[in-house]
């Protein structure tokens, strides 16, 4: 069978240009693999807000580390821990898949499996 032609808008692609992107190509590679896997329509829209942790220049702008006190080792170590928390309830304990808090997270399922282990977080 084969898949009609699909694009990216150029909002998504302004979206893909602003991204820092430091997963390295590989990020991006499985952003498009999605992109092209969900596509069911030349018109098919991939929601990057969904799960795509973006670093644009208008959220480092808003975020400036000069006002913000500075964190120990073992502060951003907890810091860490309720991000993960938080995406574990906000996908209901699931790590793996594009519901998972893995791709909330913008990290690959494993590493996320493998810290909540060694952080003992409790799904």
């Amino acid at each position: 069978m084969k898949r009609p032609v699909v694009q990216f808008s150029p909002d998504q692609l302004a979206t893909l240009s602003a991204y820092s992107w430091p997963g390295n190509i590989r990020e991006l590679q499985n952003i498009v693999e999605r992109f092209a896997i969900s596509s069911i329509s030349e018109s098919a829209q991939l929601d990057l807000t969904d799960g795509f942790t973006k670093t644009s220049p208008q959220i480092a702008r808003n975020y400036n580390l000069d006002d913000q006190p500075l964190l120990t080792e073992e502060e951003m170590v907890q810091l860490q821990v309720k991000n993960i928390e938080k995406a574990l309830n906000r996908c209901n304990g699931k790590i793996y898949g594009k519901n998972g808090a893995a791709f909330l997270l913008g990290m690959k399922p494993t590493t996320l499996a493998t810290r909540i282990k060694k952080m003992k977080i409790s799904r």
